[in-house]
């Protein structure tokens, strides 16, 4: 007589996402059973959609257990769909799981600071998360986690990390940041480009601890002015109330974004030093003469 002994295929599950950037992130699975077979190739597949498409390479794992796997050269501020899968004595998946890589913010420009008392080049840039907001579409609310650089007069480089919190409703943002001898405020327009890009236009007030502000409470303030290099404004056409509004906000940004290329190597720099500093010497006083200890 003869017999023949059944198979059974592993049984794997998806476990989670972690380490998530604007490019990357690494996918983890759980290989529950191994079923009939000696070793299982354990794999995930991911794509932007439930079709998947892409595959990392197999590992063959002799025991249950968790795996994992990182994925690169993914696409900012996207969302990508994955599952774990097992190949033994037969194949099995996980259950499809999603996530959205970070946005990446990066711009450059000019900032004035009471510690050089002229006009220096300046960037912020880091990384972003956008969670969107109920009944505000399209409103998000947006944490920014990076660093503010300030590059000076005497050719090092300056750099505060930064932590800000604020909200995006449609082309216009806001981002703040409150923390103890800290004070940071960004706000202008977040306009999307037609080709997917975006271009950021922002101006705001950095209030910075001075390490040698022990005995008399200064600070350093720094006046910005930032846009994301290389992107042109885009020009929407209006037609109802919100592309109007979104079109005034475009029109803006492009006058300003032009204005600054033609002011550029103009002496405007020079010009705009002076007027700063005679405004923080007219606030220093103020703040004298009503008594405030707090001195720019």
């Amino acid at each position: 007589m003869t017999f023949t002994t059944s198979s059974s295929g592993p049984t794997v599950s998806t476990s989670s996402i972690s380490g998530v950037t604007p490019t990357s992130a690494i996918m983890s699975g759980t290989l529950n059973d191994m079923g009939t077979a000696g070793s299982v190739d354990v794999s995930f597949e991911w794509g932007l959609t439930t079709s998947y498409g892409s595959e990392t390479t197999p590992q063959t794992i002799t025991s249950t257990g968790t795996f994992s796997d990182t994925i690169g050269s993914l696409a900012p501020d996207t969302t990508y769909h994955f599952r774990a899968k097992a190949v033994g004595d037969g194949t099995s998946y996980g259950d499809d799981m999603s996530f959205t890589t970070l946005g990446y913010i990066e711009l450059e420009g000019i900032g004035w600071c009471t510690s050089w008392g002229s006009i220096i080049d300046v960037s912020l840039s880091g990384n972003v998360t956008m969670v969107a907001r109920t009944h505000a579409s399209p409103g998000f609310s947006l944490h920014m986690v990076g660093s503010f650089t300030m590059h000076t007069p005497n050719g090092s480089d300056e750099t505060v990390d930064v932590d800000l919190y604020g909200n995006r409703v449609r082309s216009l943002f806001y981002l703040s940041q409150e923390t103890t001898g800290k004070s940071i405020n960004i706000s202008g327009s977040w306009i999307d480009a037609d080709s997917g890009d975006y271009y950021i236009y922002g101006s705001g007030v950095f209030s910075l601890p001075n390490p040698d502000g022990e005995v008399l409470k200064t600070a350093m303030l720094c006046f910005v002015m930032l846009r994301t290099p290389g992107v042109d404004v885009p020009d929407p056409e209006g037609g109802t109330f919100v592309m109007d509004m979104e079109s005034i906000v475009a029109r803006f940004t492009r006058l300003i974004d032009r204005l600054w290329d033609s002011l550029i190597g103009t002496g405007f720099r020079e010009l705009l030093s002076s007027i700063i500093a005679q405004l923080s010497i007219m606030i220093a006083a103020l703040r004298d003469a009503l008594g405030g200890s707090y001195i720019p």
